[in-house]
């Protein structure tokens, strides 16, 4: 295994060099030291965010949320522990009739989105038929259903980034991406190219927040259970409720507790998925955050809803996005309005990356 991940980093570094917007890019490498020196993640911004009511709104966005679909007292609510990123641990925390809303939904770390992140696997635009503007992203997948609060603040002005585009996707819960066919994800079914389930946008708030619902994705190898993340710029809206965009896009990947995955993959449908699995501390993508030196977490808060995990989830995250920089993004395959396409040359990249 440590083996194919080193093959998988020199072809991911070698692949990459051969687009815009790559690490191969000097500029793009030097735009990347500067962010980086400049600030990691929102503790700059807690001061401002505090005195602007920022931080107080997301709390009662949260508790609206979590009070709408929970299935038990606000009392006996989990959240994920504070742990090292890349350490198993325990995600309960005792909580009490006297704990806060603060201390339950305020989110004290965030992950900094940088433009020149992978877009990873099986990234998807459509022409007239583009990525669905909605909030349920589900479709007819079956899994743990999940409500996704993101957040997303300027790191330079501490003012929340309103009216972008936020693009999510995931695989379903046997770890299969739709609008995709290559070999390695599932059969390689050649309906899938028309597919879309687990994949939508959204357009930010006054206060920065757009939310999904969705299922808790599956696993695939090489990569850790996962959702990407997109903050596209100047995208085209058409009139059937799609969007596209191709340019001047921040980009991060979000990930679980382990001890939560282990809960979720322990119920049907995902009993049933037979890729190999890999924790977040094997993740080669983790691994490489760490290596660069990024402090930021991006690992996503979260409260169970019910009793039994297979009640639902609600979680949440800040993200932190520099909109000075931007980058072209490429496609995996494009949904017209009669069926879709996939690029091949994308597609090599990917299956060489196995991101």
């Amino acid at each position: 295994m440590k083996v194919y991940s080193f093959l998988g980093l020199f072809l991911l570094s070698s692949a990459v060099s051969a687009h815009p917007g790559g690490h191969g890019n000097e500029k793009s490498l030097e735009a990347r030291k500067e962010l980086i020196s400049r600030v990691s993640n929102l503790d700059h911004c807690h001061g401002r965010m505090a005195a602007s009511g920022i931080q107080t709104k997301a709390v009662e966005r949260r508790s609206k949320l979590a009070s709408k679909l929970s299935k038990r007292d606000l009392s006996s609510f989990t959240r994920r522990g504070t742990d090292p990123v890349f350490v198993d641990h325990e995600a309960d925390l005792s909580l009490t009739a006297t704990t806060t809303l603060e201390e339950i939904f305020a989110s004290n770390h965030c992950v900094v989105l940088f433009p020149e992140e992978e877009e990873g696997s099986y990234h998807h635009h459509s022409d007239m038929d583009g990525e669905y503007i909605r909030s349920n992203i589900a479709e007819d997948q079956v899994g743990i259903p999940v409500t996704l609060d993101l957040q997303f603040i300027d790191v330079e002005t501490c003012e929340p980034v309103q009216g972008v585009a936020i693009e999510i996707w995931s695989c379903n819960s046997t770890g299969v991406y739709s609008g995709v066919v290559i070999e390695g994800n599932g059969d390689a079914d050649p309906a899938n190219i028309n597919s879309t389930f687990m994949r939508g946008a959204q357009f930010t708030d006054k206060i920065g927040a757009v939310q999904f619902e969705t299922i808790f994705p599956g696993h695939y190898y090489p990569r850790a259970t996962h959702v990407h993340v997109f903050v596209h710029l100047d995208v085209e809206k058409f009139p059937n409720g799609t969007i596209r965009g191709d340019t001047a896009a921040h980009v991060g990947q979000l990930y679980f507790d382990q001890t939560l995955i282990a809960a979720v993959e322990a119920t049907y449908p995902y009993t049933t998925n037979t890729q190999q699995f890999t924790y977040n501390k094997d993740d080669w993508l983790l691994g490489m955050d760490a290596v660069r030196g990024w402090q930021a977490d991006p690992f996503l808060e979260y409260v169970r809803l019910g009793d039994s995990i297979e009640d639902g989830l609600l979680a949440w995250i800040s993200m932190g996005v520099n909109m000075s920089f931007t980058r072209d993004v490429w496609a995996a395959a494009t949904l017209y309005p009669t069926a879709g396409y996939r690029h091949p040359a994308k597609i090599m990249m990917m299956a060489c990356q196995a991101s």
